[in-house]
């Protein structure tokens, strides 16, 4: 490693080095892809939530702020998203006494500090924590218990913000209980999960849950609509009706199926560009179908694109109660009838 910097260094001062490289490579860095770049800044940009942002508006405005909040729902339809615009709607410097209901935009001309660095995840008063490698005891208890008693730095509020919450083990759960349901008044907990089922009933009793649905075809189209036209890309319709397609309803892959698109294509994108690009959702696509062909409903497997799930409920010692294929609430049903089982199903907790 000493090596490599001192060679680097070496490098970078040597009569050979073109500094004239160093926009090049700045520019080269400094891209951003769709998904993080056209991220949503305030509570109007969130698209396809507006029941559960209007709500967090009303908490803000009327002061009936909750001290945990729990987002749960599919992947990429904002749930981190929106736990960072309430810690900067909370954190804002613009107001001074009160949460401020419209935070500051990085294209604003005087963004204040506090929404600048919580839009980076660089705000010492709002700390993002992520459960699937923070999962034990030791990890709550040094980054959460040890540090909650200390007020913020220069915020009015600490926020915790814990994305994927249901990786957490059962003793950190067991950990956080005292502290989430009666934590100091400057402290707020957001918890996201896309696996609700997962969080202990414990946890759920102390936060107010909101539930993120996937996001309508039509909105996500228009959300790629305006950002095609800010990016100046010359892309026709089709194409951008195949890409909210691709994206099942998230709106993170639509835009990351978007900037592969654009990578691919020339000057022009059309619609075969956009359905060769869209690898990933034509894959799971059809292995939906083969799934699906044990279904006796045609209608089914014509219209859904969702992957089946398992249900929960089993014993678990029969054929009976063993994890059934559903799809959108139907129930595939097997090719063999199955005897009848009279065992009480009991609830799968693993």
């Amino acid at each position: 490693m000493e090596i490599s910097l001192i060679c680097f260094i070496r490098v970078l001062f040597s009569s050979t080095f073109h500094f004239s490289l160093f926009p090049l490579f700045l520019n080269y860095v400094s891209y951003q892809v769709i998904a993080r770049k056209w991220r949503p800044q305030t509570f109007e940009e969130v698209t396809g939530q507006e029941i559960i942002t209007q709500t967090l508006r009303n908490a803000l405005e009327h002061d009936r702020l909750h001290h945990a909040y729990l987002f749960s729902g599919a992947r990429g339809v904002g749930k981190t998203t929106t736990a960072r615009i309430l810690a900067k709607a909370l954190n804002c410097h613009k107001t001074k006494d009160k949460p401020n209901l419209t935070p500051c935009l990085l294209t604003d001309p005087d963004p204040c500090p506090s929404c600048v660095e919580i839009s980076e995840s660089r705000s010492i008063d709002v700390l993002e924590i992520d459960a699937a490698s923070h999962t034990g005891i030791d990890d709550v208890r040094e980054t959460i218990i040890e540090n909650i008693n200390f007020n913020p730095t220069r915020d009015r509020y600490r926020v915790f913000i814990i994305d994927e919450v249901h990786q957490l083990s059962k003793p950190a759960f067991n950990a956080l209980l005292k502290t989430l349901e009666e934590p100091p008044e400057n402290v707020v907990f957001v918890m996201a999960t896309t696996e609700l089922h997962k969080v202990p009933d414990t946890i759920l009793s102390r936060c107010q849950e909101f539930e993120f649905r996937t996001i309508p075809l039509q909105k996500i189209f228009d959300r790629l609509k305006l950002i095609a036209d800010a990016e100046k890309i010359n892309i026709d319709d089709d194409a951008l009706r195949e890409l909210a397609r691709s994206g099942t309803g998230s709106m993170r892959d639509a835009q990351s199926n978007f900037d592969q698109v654009i990578s691919f294509s020339g000057e022009h994108i059309t619609a075969p560009d956009a359905a060769t690009t869209c690898v990933i959702s034509a894959a799971t696509s059809s292995a939906f179908s083969a799934i699906c062909s044990f279904s006796k409903s045609p209608v089914t497997r014509a219209t859904c694109s969702k992957p089946p799930f398992l249900t929960p409920t089993r014993c678990g010692k029969c054929p009976q109660h063993l994890p059934r294929r559903i799809c959108c609430g139907f129930s595939i049903p097997s090719a063999k009838p199955r005897p009848a089982c009279a065992k009480p199903p009991i609830r799968d907790t693993s």
